[in-house]
């Protein structure tokens, strides 16, 4: 698993997100796989892609602005691999 901050405020300044810290604490008490915590979404996606078995799947959850940013992410690495 590997968690990112995103830079959009999407709780609408109720404070109602968790940091990626918090969450990969939480994810030790309830699961033993690897977490690490990447700086953005762009890091993260480098990291996986270049991990990744072509058999695995990767999933991405959280809001629809990051998965959107995620999408576009993964659809320029395909375009210019060498440029992510």
């Amino acid at each position: 698993i590997r968690l990112t901050p995103f830079k959009v405020t999407t709780d609408y300044g109720k404070r109602q997100s968790v940091s990626p810290r918090e969450m990969a604490e939480y994810l030790k008490t309830v699961w033993n796989g690897e977490c690490k915590i990447a700086r953005n979404s762009k890091e993260a996606v480098q990291k996986i892609l270049k991990t990744a078995k072509e058999s695995d799947i990767v999933v991405v959850t959280g809001s629809l602005y990051l998965v959107g940013e995620v999408r576009s992410i993964i659809k320029y690495s395909k375009k210019a691999p060498d440029k992510i």
